[in-house]
Parts: structure tokens; C-alpha cells; sequence
């Protein structure tokens, strides 16, 4: 890697500063929508969030439909055909994640410029203070949290439910 070559570029808009990272994003692939909260981006947020949520049933039911009127119904019992069917909607959200890790910060990058704010070239002048923000910080990773057992919670229930 040259030394040159900046490993971040820093955007300022109202004494508000966000520094984005160059390449792709892991983060952005590990916590897709919560990455896109904390980096101010709620449109795009909200975008990925319906895109999964939605995205997430209609290719199991795709994915139902394909286990169950193709060959594959002969070769499957009905609960392979319920694995298939969740495979196919979690395989739709890996793509959106990878996507997201990929053009996260492009995208990021982006919104920023249509949003104001501006690149400052010298980053080395910005105050290390301001371009992490705790609070913001610990708030999202205790919606991430909670997000988690919910989840979790759903899975260890359901199969009671469903009974």
C-alpha cells in the first residue's frame, strides 16, 4: 500500500464531521442496517431494512414453490422442502449484506455529497474527538442487542408455537 494513499476520507457539514472508510466495509456486512444508522444514512437504512424484510419471505415462498413443483418434490420430505425454502430467503439476505459490504461506502460516500456535506482535505486537522461519537455508539449497539434476542427468542420459540 502506498503511503500516500489515505486509508479514510473525513466529510464536514454544520461542524459535523463523518469519516468513511475507503474500500469495502466488513461492518457493513456483519450489521448491515445498524452500520447504515450509525453512519447517518436512514434513508439507505430504511431501504435495506424493507428490502430484507420483504425480500426475506417472498424467496422462501420461492423457494417453496421451486422444492415443491420441480423434481426436487420427489427427492425432499416436507421438512427438506422447509430448509430449502428458509436457505433461499437467508441466501437473499447474505446478497444484500455482501452487496452492502461491497458498495456500503460508495453508497455512504454518496449521500453524503447529496446531503452538504463537503470532503476536508487535510485530515490530519480534524479533532479525533469528533469523529466518534460514543453515545451514539453504545445507543445503537443496544438496539443491535436487543435485535439479537429477539431473534433468538423467535427461534427458540417456535417451534413450540408451531406445535
Amino acid at each position: 500500500m502506498a503511503k500516500n494513499k489515505k486509508k479514510y476520507k473525513v466529510y464536514v457539514h454544520n461542524n459535523e464531521y463523518i469519516r468513511v472508510k475507503q474500500g469495502v466495509s466488513w461492518v457493513g456486512f456483519f450489521f448491515t442496517f445498524f452500520w447504515l444508522y450509525y453512519k447517518k444514512a436512514y434513508k439507505r437504512c430504511v431501504k435495506i431494512f424493507l428490502t430484507m424484510m420483504i425480500g426475506f419471505p417472498f424467496f422462501m415462498v420461492v423457494g417453496n414453490l421451486i422444492a415443491k413443483y420441480t423434481e426436487l418434490n420427489v427427492k425432499l420430505n416436507p421438512d427438506e422442502v422447509n430448509q430449502f425454502s428458509r436457505f433461499c430467503g437467508n441466501f437473499f439476505c447474505f446478497l444484500v449484506a455482501a452487496t452492502l459490504h461491497y458498495k456500503g461506502n460508495k453508497w455512504l460516500e454518496r449521500d453524503l455529497v447529496k446531503e452538504g456535506f463537503v470532503e476536508v482535505e487535510d485530515v490530519e486537522s480534524v479533532p479525533k474527538n469528533l469523529l466518534f461519537d460514543k453515545k451514539r455508539f453504545y445507543v445503537v449497539t443496544i438496539i443491535y442487542i436487543m435485535y439479537q434476542i429477539s431473534w433468538g427468542l423467535f427461534f427458540v420459540f417456535l417451534p413450540i408455537i408451531s406445535k
